[in-house]
């Protein structure tokens, strides 16, 4: 997107954020690039860490660079010195197209859980859900 000619017009891409209450004892630990960003909120004894991933959208030229993420976020996961780690965001993977399969393989992998609005009961009350 070139945001230098005014007003734009599509779909904006890239890029990711985490708000967080600023009473929080928290910061960003990693920021690799414009579609990963980390946030650690310290606890007494522990924390929790949060990443938030914005993930390329699911088509056949996006293949290789959706895997170099998945290793991004695997590397990253391995620094992290806490298990309390939560990746959140646009993963444009869905149980069933290519990146869901991908996604769903490599959760396995690293015995983490997913949740996908697919998977939720039908009578689950989100703004997706409300809007529709």
């Amino acid at each position: 997107m070139d945001y230098t000619k005014g007003i734009t017009s599509g779909r904006p891409y890239g890029g990711t954020v985490i708000l967080w209450n600023k009473k929080l004892n928290a910061k960003i630990f990693m920021n690799q690039d414009q579609s990963i960003i980390g946030l650690e909120v310290c606890l007494d004894s522990s924390s929790l860490n949060f990443i938030h991933v914005y993930m390329p959208y699911c088509c056949n030229s996006n293949y290789d660079e959706y895997i170099n993420y998945l290793s991004k976020i695997s590397t990253l996961c391995d620094e992290i010195d806490s298990p309390n780690v939560s990746i959140v965001g646009d993963f444009n993977a869905c149980p069933n197209n290519n990146f869901g399969v991908l996604l769903s393989q490599f959760c396995l992998e690293h015995e983490w859980k997913t949740s996908d609005k697919i998977n939720l009961p039908a009578d689950s009350f989100t703004y997706v859900s409300d809007t529709q």
